[in-house]
């Protein structure tokens, strides 16, 4: 299984073993015991597989030492890939705060046992930038269907994205719901085509809905409101002459039943009045609420000054009436008083309370008619994470400057699958510049650094995991070799950590470079080019190629990578050895002059007594190495 005639000349630049690296087993927390199969093989950079939440709590902390020791003993470097859990605080059921908070928690846990694996150094972290569904990308659609969505987007007033999403998900950013959208057309009234229906359209058309439904509620509340008005008006009028004859004890039987039938109504009424009242109160403070929070551009000042206001005098009102209900209800109580003057009393307060209630009534219209303009309650959970995320990202790379200083772990953001947030060049980019930023923030604001100081801290320990495996997903949605090198190209500034794997954009398989069409050569060179890869890892993860195969993934990596033989660098190199003749070089195996069982049995010496964990045979076996393969 060679690859030399695509790798004929070799990737440019070649890449050293040196800078490579091997992710150890996912299935296990024993990280030590697969730490010292990966050293055997050679392997310069180890990254700790704590993906699974369940296995990272089950590393001891003294294991972290003691793989810290065994890199100092070899001279390699260890990484850590933290459990992959959503930094935004989404689950399956939708977004809460409370589980970003756990998510910020748990990454804070990691990373402070991760920094003994290295205390002298920056230790690099790998998190997943996202762990839900955000949007399925779609290059047809932006070809298909151009013009009638470049018109849809001036109508909304919009930009066109970069990319057109066949399905989106929206979040309430109030409550975390979670609202798949897609694509689709339909034929409205009156129209003899189709109408392009694009997520983003359906978004803006949700919340234009909700808020009307919302405005709606309210007036539909206050429309109630009124009609008990008016009913408590009919009973008072009917009430009133019954009242007098009960006052000087005329009342018959008849009479009698009847006013307490309708005192029995008033006070339902009354009932329902207190009732629906509160509810407006709370609707029209919600509102406002979701008003100024997901408001597009922000609230304007003087609008905020005017609702502000009429906010007060709803509550001022809300507050008189809640204590003239107190005091009605004590007049009943109170015996030291009259009938009559506890009724005249406790008319003068109604009567308040109903003006009162006229007041209230208007200023809720007025605050539901300025609060016009749909906000943006539900918005793209791609743009939702960037904010949440980056939250977490800033505040985990602080409380680990907080215990480590300079010598903190690196946070390093992951780019996730296609189909996920912070999964493209430029949403990983913007998020991790929002990171960096509101951690230069903490920095200023909490342990009292000069902001420069602090910008430069934060670009340091905030950075990026650019996997190459994950981003040619796209394919799967349309998009060429050559989106995927932009990809590369938009994120190149950010990188401090790579993933080297290859697939053919359908699955992550994690096959070796070299057995799929990942532009690897591509994205190296750019990285090169564009980035700082001084010292920056690339760990190649082909788990799935041992999974299936059953042998070492990194020959075939080395050889495609165009990895030199030695480690001074410069010829020979692994991609150009199978072109040579077996006598070339003893790295293809004894040849025919020095047969395998002769050389074995009368000179005992070469590859054959190398432990096969370091590519040799061990002494006895039938099995051959892989540096005597082919023989």
């Amino acid at each position: 299984m060679t690859f030399y005639k695509e790798y004929e000349n070799g990737m440019k630049p070649k890449y050293r073993a040196g800078v490579l690296g091997a992710p150890l087993s996912i299935q296990s927390a024993n990280q030590i015991q697969d730490m010292g199969l990966r050293l055997n093989e050679g392997m310069r950079n180890i990254e700790v597989s704590a993906i699974s939440p369940e296995i990272a709590e089950g590393i001891p902390e003294e294991h972290f030492n003691e793989m810290r020791r065994l890199a100092e003993l070899t001279d390699s470097k260890v990484s850590l890939h933290a459990p992959i859990i959503d930094a935004s605080g989404f689950t399956q059921q939708g977004w809460s705060e409370n589980n970003r908070v756990m998510a910020e928690k748990q990454f804070d846990s990691i990373v402070s046992r991760a920094h003994n694996l290295d205390k002298d150094g920056n230790v690099p972290i790998v998190i997943h930038g996202a762990n839900m569904f955000g949007a399925e990308f779609d290059k047809s659609i932006e070809t298909e269907y151009k013009e009638e969505l470049k018109k849809e987007f001036e109508t909304l007033g919009q930009k066109m994205p970069e990319k057109m999403p066949r399905v989106m998900t929206a979040v309430d950013q109030i409550t975390g719901q979670i609202v798949p959208l897609e694509f689709k057309k339909k034929y409205k009234l009156g129209a003899e085509e189709e109408e392009i229906w694009s997520p983003q359209k359906q978004l803006y058309s949700l919340n234009q809905t909700h808020w009307d439904q919302e405005k709606l509620k309210i007036f539909s509340q206050m429309k109630d409101l009124m009609e008990l008005e008016s009913r408590k008006k009919i009973i008072e009028k009917n009430m009133e002459p019954l009242a007098l004859l009960e006052n000087k004890d005329l009342l018959h039987k008849e009479e009698r039943h009847e006013l307490e039938k309708l005192n029995h109504d008033y006070n339902t009424i009354q009932g329902h009045t207190s009732t629906i009242n509160e509810h407006i109160t709370s609707s029209v403070h919600d509102m406002y609420n979701t008003y100024v929070r997901c408001h597009p551009n922000g609230i304007n000042p003087e609008e905020k000054e005017v609702l502000d206001k009429i906010g007060k005098d709803i509550n001022d009102i809300d507050k008189n009436d809640h204590e003239a209900k107190i005091k009605i209800h004590n007049l009943f109580l109170d015996k030291n008083i009259s009938e009559e003057e506890k009724k005249r009393k406790i008319k003068e307060l109604s009567k308040n309370l109903q003006e009162a209630m006229n007041e209230k009534t208007k200023l809720v219209g007025e605050a539901t008619i300025r609060m016009q303009h749909a906000p943006e309650l539900f918005i793209p959970v791609n743009e939702f994470s960037k904010e949440n995320a980056s939250k977490t990202f800033a505040n985990v790379a602080f409380n680990a400057f907080k215990e480590f200083g300079e010598k903190a772990p690196i946070i390093a953001v992951e780019n996730s699958y296609p189909n996920m947030p912070l999964s493209t060049g430029k949403d990983l980019k913007e998020a991790i510049e929002l990171s960096r930023k509101k951690f230069a923030e903490l920095l200023v604001n909490k342990k009292d650094i000069d902001p420069k100081k602090a910008n430069e801290i934060a670009k340091k320990l905030i950075g990026a995991t650019w996997d190459v495996g994950h981003i040619n997903q796209l394919r799967k949605s349309g998009y060429s070799e050559e989106d995927i090198i932009k990809e590369a190209k938009e994120i190149a500034p950010y990188v401090k950590h790579v993933h080297l794997t290859d697939n053919f954009g359908f699955a992550d398989t994690h096959l070796p470079p070299g057995m799929g069409n990942v532009p690897i050569k591509e994205t190296l060179e750019i990285l090169e080019k564009r980035g700082d890869m001084e010292g920056v890892r690339q760990i190649i993860e082909a788990g799935n190629f041992v999974q299936n195969f059953k042998e070492s993934p990194y020959p075939y990596a080395l050889e495609a990578l165009g990895s030199p033989i030695y480690s001074m660098g410069g010829a020979p190199y692994w991609n150009e050895i199978q072109t040579r003749s077996s006598q070339a070089s003893y790295m293809t195996g004894f040849g025919d002059m020095l047969p395998d069982y002769h050389f074995k049995q009368f000179y005992g010496g070469g590859w054959a007594a190398v432990p096969r964990e370091l590519g040799g045979e061990a002494r006895g076996g039938s099995d051959k190495g892989r540096f005597a393969e082919g023989q």
